[in-house]
């Protein structure tokens, strides 16, 4: 991390966010997921990030407020 650290802030966030997403996958999400999307963030062969957008709050992450709802969607995504 140092390396990157030096070489510059945003060579940094690619792997920290990529690691940080398949942390998350492999704790909350579906089996499924596990096996495919968070094997192949932790292998190096898929990138992750973080996009982060919430009406009036601007790019201040802790002025956001937003709530999850349970669906009957398998997948979980709410349409």
């Amino acid at each position: 991390q140092e390396l990157f650290r030096g070489a510059g802030l945003a060579f940094i966030m690619y792997p920290g966010l990529t690691a940080a997403v398949g942390r998350v996958i492999h704790k909350f999400g579906l089996e499924r997921w596990r096996n495919t999307v968070a094997q192949k963030l932790f292998s190096g062969e898929w990138g992750g990030t973080m996009c982060l957008t919430e009406p009036g709050a601007g790019s201040s992450v802790g002025d956001a407020r937003t709530k999850a709802i349970p669906t009957d969607d398998p997948d979980g995504f709410m349409i």
